[in-house]
């Protein structure tokens, strides 16, 4: 998906996928609102394959968890705005660097015919504790 390159280097908020009370996989993420910090949680619909899933608003997000599920590999692809965008994300339970994870993402990348150049590595921090600044 195009970033503008001024955002490229903006710190990402950590989120979680944890499962909820309705035993749904749910994305986390703490964001920053006029009210004060909040949880944004958005579940998802596991598809009639592994590994498939759909957002409330049905777009469809892959998420391969790697051997050792201590990383993970989500992508999304659909339509926005007429023309077809393509993210793809590698996510861990911890920001220690896994070699062999980051080859899979990287193979993965060239496989789905996106540039690996075009990887961003943003520095996270908690979006409530972001300033309007930053």
């Amino acid at each position: 998906m195009p970033i503008p390159e001024k955002r490229k280097a903006h710190p990402l908020p950590p989120f979680t996928l944890a499962i909820n009370k309705l035993e749904r996989l749910e994305f986390r993420m703490n964001i920053m609102k006029p009210i004060g910090c909040i949880q944004f949680k958005l579940p998802l619909d596991e598809y009639k394959r592994a590994g498939i899933f759909y957002s409330w608003w049905r777009h469809k997000i892959f998420i391969y968890f790697l051997p050792g599920k201590k990383h993970a590999i989500a992508s999304y692809k659909d339509k926005v705005n007429k023309t077809y965008q393509m993210i793809t994300m590698l996510m861990g339970r911890t920001l220690d660097e896994n070699p062999e994870a980051l080859k899979n993402f990287m193979q993965l990348v060239n496989d789905i015919g996106l540039k690996t150049t075009d990887i961003v590595n943003p520095s996270h921090v908690d979006a409530c504790q972001l300033t309007e600044h930053s």
